[in-house]
């Protein structure tokens, strides 16, 4: 979870890098059996990223206990039932520090809906910690595999801030727009150090089989750039070329004007000064 609009400077609070994992998922996923399969997939593979706090906003109140989940299982599902979408937010033990749970408006719309989990690490505490990041890699494949992701990523933002718990994004955060707005636009035209690519984009792009950072997976083709993560400007070189008509336009604005942050609109109009539209092809989801 981050917050945007408080303590803009980040005064007072850790800089760092945050690295993200993402999971998109098709709007029709039965979600107590999704939740289920996360949740046993966390307890296997990397028990720190489990909720331990949980809710639909701050402060989170409803608690974990040390082996039930039952409770967290149950708001993720009921969060299924509303008939506008809804939002699931949780705290794990660190570095682990938060993760969301998006479930998309289920509502007749014009882009293709998706729901998503994400996961949000301290990179500074574990970069040089290499089994750590091989759990991560286990992980992510792990759940993209179980939950039956069409598309995964996981990549670092740099110079977020975190205090208690919380990632802090300031003025000096890098901009990561992975996939804008309410809809699936596409895929990302940013590089990612992982990526996933499953359901109807496995056979799309089945010519990455041939590249040498691509495995085939159950469920999907699997994109590793290096052993440990990589920023964005690392990436630029080296992330494969994907097919143009399958990749959302991005269309950078010039943030002309002041920030502002005691005026929320302004603010957000600053942050997200960028356009961007559907990909020419979008597949069944």
């Amino acid at each position: 979870m981050f917050n945007i609009l408080k303590n803009l400077t980040g005064n007072g609070k850790k800089s760092s890098d945050c690295l993200t994992l993402q999971w998109c998922l098709p709007l029709s996923a039965e979600q107590t059996s999704l939740a289920e399969a996360f949740i046993n997939t966390l307890k296997s593979h990397y028990p720190e990223a489990l909720p331990v706090k949980y809710g639909k906003y701050e402060p989170l109140t409803n608690k974990t206990g040390p082996k039930d989940f039952e409770l967290f299982i149950r708001s993720w599902s009921d969060c299924s039932k509303s008939p506008y979408g809804d939002m699931l937010f949780f705290r794990s033990t660190y570095p682990c520090v938060s993760g969301t749970v998006c479930i998309g408006d289920p509502r007749p719309n014009k882009v293709r809906l998706y729901n998503y989990i994400t996961l949000d690490f301290d990179l500074g505490a574990m970069r040089q910690d290499t089994s750590r990041i091989n759990a991560l890699v286990e992980l992510f494949k792990q759940v993209a595999s179980v939950t039956n992701a069409f598309y995964a990523a996981a990549f670092v933002v740099r110079n977020v801030h975190i205090d208690k718990q919380t990632i802090w994004h300031s003025v000096d955060t890098e901009g990561y727009e992975l996939l804008p707005g309410r809809g699936w636009p596409g895929l990302p035209v940013a590089p990612t150090w992982l990526a996933w690519f499953g359901g109807a984009y496995r056979a799309e792009l089945s010519e990455l089989e041939q590249n040498p950072l691509v495995s085939v997976e159950p469920g999907g083709l699997f994109l590793k750039i290096e052993s440990k993560p990589l920023n964005k400007d690392q990436l630029k070189k080296v992330f494969p070329k994907l097919p143009q008509r399958l990749l959302l336009k991005h269309v950078p604005k010039a943030r002309s004007m002041a920030l502002d942050p005691k005026n929320p609109e302004v603010f957000a109009e600053w942050w997200s000064a960028e356009e961007f539209f559907p990909a020419d092809y979008i597949p069944e989801l």
